[in-house]
């Protein structure tokens, strides 16, 4: 009788430490590793990608099922296409991973009562009637790939509704980071700055909350650890700085930099200003720990 309790115990204890990740082979999954390892037993699932150390599922998000997730605690939901021009591009391959895909990922949970991590972005929110933006603003997303994620969101929701599963939104601002993608503007321009001081951007005005991709992971940690009911949560620096200064501020590493105005890179709806109110967030404890200065010479050092 004693050995059954404990082998319930134990099971229940691995259960509580074991979580898998959607989109492992991207830029904010690869980073969550190095932050979730030393507590959790984590189990990644991305469509393309080497297999790792880690327990990695190859597959498409769109074949998952439930015995993918047998055994989890909780879904970390990453894998989407997060870049805006192909979302434009192609909507229909848009809509198919980042709506179809989190509904197979929400069925996929709720078969094995696991509870889920949405990651979603700032864009759903659209051109801001005020600012600083908290979680009550309304929605109004500008491209397909925001639509697309609000979709997500409506999704989550109402299978929380209809099944009172456990999900948190994460509502993430301006990621950056090394080694993120180029379609992220502050990568995009360190890449073009490795062979010219002469770079093609878009709108250079717009004012944008960067967030360093450190303290969304450690945001992701802290929502991991208490996630109950439905909740949605903004992931931002509370701070705002146009592409025009950062590239001043980027001139102390490589000189005059001259800026060419790119047409095709301008957003046809392009919000002027956008700060992130955080507060919801640093009630659990959480605070961006990581300013841009430091952030932008983390990059650099990774660039060079």
């Amino acid at each position: 009788m004693l050995l059954k309790i404990y082998l319930n115990l134990k099971y229940e204890s691995d259960l509580l430490k074991k979580i898998l990740i959607t989109g492992i082979s991207g830029f904010i999954g690869k980073n969550l590793i190095d932050n979730l390892l030393s507590e959790y037993k984590i189990i990644g699932l991305s469509k393309n990608g080497k297999k790792s150390k880690l327990n990695h599922i190859i597959k498409d998000i769109n074949k998952v099922t439930a015995k993918d997730f047998k055994n989890i605690f909780c879904v970390i939901h990453l894998a989407a296409i997060t870049d805006p021009k192909i979302c434009e591009d192609f909507p229909e391959k848009c809509i198919t991973t980042n709506v179809s895909g989190t509904q197979k990922v929400l069925e996929a949970a709720r078969k094995n009562n696991c509870k889920v991590i949405y990651a979603s972005t700032s864009h759903v929110y659209g051109i801001p009637k005020k600012i600083p933006i908290n979680e009550t603003a309304s929605v109004s997303p500008t491209s397909i790939y925001a639509g697309s994620k609000l979709a997500g969101e409506i999704l989550c929701e109402s299978y929380h509704k209809q099944f009172d599963m456990d999900i948190s939104i994460v509502r993430i601002f301006s990621v950056y980071g090394p080694k993120s993608d180029n379609h992220y503007v502050l990568s995009n321009i360190l890449t073009q700055l490795k062979t010219s001081n002469k770079i093609k951007l878009g709108n250079i005005n717009s004012r944008r909350d960067f967030i360093f991709i450190s303290d969304v992971t450690n945001a992701i940690k802290i929502i991991l650890n208490n996630i109950n009911g439905y909740n949605i949560y903004n992931v931002g620096a509370e701070k705002s700085y146009s592409i025009k200064e950062i590239c001043k501020k980027l001139e102390k590493s490589y000189g005059k930099i001259i800026i060419k105005n790119n047409l095709k890179q301008k957003r046809k709806f392009d919000a002027k200003k956008i700060i992130c109110d955080s507060s919801k967030l640093k009630k659990l404890g959480w605070k961006p720990e990581i300013p841009l200065n430091e952030g932008l010479q983390k990059m650099i050092k990774q660039s060079n």
